[in-house]
């Protein structure tokens, strides 16, 4: 992978592109063989300076930027760029208010072998249990926010695998996110009155302010896309 971090810490500073400008016209001109594979860089081949694979502060010559110009396998900072990314075969978002019956949609649909998301799982494994499965303190909170985003980022990045995240309510952008993976966003709802009775019955009581918040914000958005589509007709 490319190295992170600023140009001139990545060794690509101000000495480095005036050492590359000294050596263009003698590269470019087929004169220099690579250091890894000793063969000639021919004119038009994409070539480096050649930093030494375990100390960047140091120069072992100029290098084949393509591991199909060089035997040896060219630059090893290059050698992974412009390859295609591995993905998911399906990213399911299942989104939902509280108590909506999320985690069972879930159960239900993955199999052994996908890669399933739930803050609520998460939790559960990264402290003793106290008999109160959807309360968390902050700390744990904290520590599974950050667990499950590392997870999230992980799992978007296997293949040939599902991968099922349960996000009870994304903003607009991190949806739009989702889309552009090609997820299937899957809203489980089986009514405000089913939802506010299961949240009596099983959740704290801060999930039925939750719950009755998904609600007015999920009527809020039909009404604006609403109006918006009225006004488009009004304006046709």
């Amino acid at each position: 992978m490319p190295s992170k971090g600023s140009t001139t810490a990545r060794g690509y500073g101000a000495g480095h592109q005036a050492l590359r400008k000294r050596l263009a016209p003698s590269v470019e001109a087929g004169e220099v063989r690579c250091w890894r594979c000793g063969l000639l860089i021919q004119p038009g081949q994409e070539w480096d300076l050649g930093h030494d694979d375990h100390d960047r502060r140091k120069y072992n010559g100029p290098e084949h930027a393509r591991s199909a110009d060089c035997p040896e396998g060219g630059n090893r900072a290059t050698k992974g760029r412009g390859k295609p990314k591995s993905k998911p075969a399906n990213i399911y978002i299942v989104t939902g208010p509280p108590a909506s019956g999320k985690t069972t949609w879930v159960r239900e649909h993955a199999k052994p072998g996908d890669i399933t998301i739930d803050f609520d799982a998460l939790a559960n494994v990264l402290t003793p249990p106290d008999g109160q499965p959807h309360k968390h303190t902050s700390t744990v909170q904290a520590v599974t926010k950050e667990a499950r985003q590392a997870a999230i980022d992980s799992a978007l990045t296997q293949s040939d695998v599902d991968v099922y995240i349960i996000h009870s309510d994304p903003g607009a952008s991190t949806i739009a996110k989702y889309q552009g993976l090609g997820a299937h966003i899957i809203t489980i709802d089986p009514g405000q009155d089913v939802v506010l009775a299961r949240c009596r019955a099983e959740r704290p009581w801060q999930m039925q302010q939750a719950a009755k918040r998904w609600y007015q914000q999920t009527r809020a958005a039909a009404q604006q896309t609403s109006g918006h589509a009225a006004a488009l007709d009004w304006f046709g």
